[in-house]
């Protein structure tokens, strides 16, 4: 344990090693940060909610679509 603490106080002298552990500090927050970031914006609610918003603009489209169609054409036969 001696070691490992004249190791660390070693370092913690030398200033030179305080550039690199600052920038690989920063380094790993930011990551961090970002991942946090985008796995709210990839979670399963997310994906659910915006299906549900894709269907029913799909829904809305298709009967608009179908009031403008011919009844005996073969295209509202699909999408009725």
């Amino acid at each position: 344990m001696n070691y490992f603490l004249f190791f660390i106080k070693k370092i913690y002298k030398n200033k030179t090693n305080w550039i690199p552990m600052i920038l690989l500090i920063v380094a790993i927050s930011g990551i961090l940060f970002l991942n946090n970031s985008t796995a709210n914006k990839v979670n399963l609610g997310a994906q659910i909610k915006e299906n549900i918003n894709t269907n029913s603009l799909n829904i809305e489209n298709s009967k608009k679509q179908l009031k403008t169609l011919d009844k005996n054409s073969t295209d509202y036969t699909l999408l009725e």
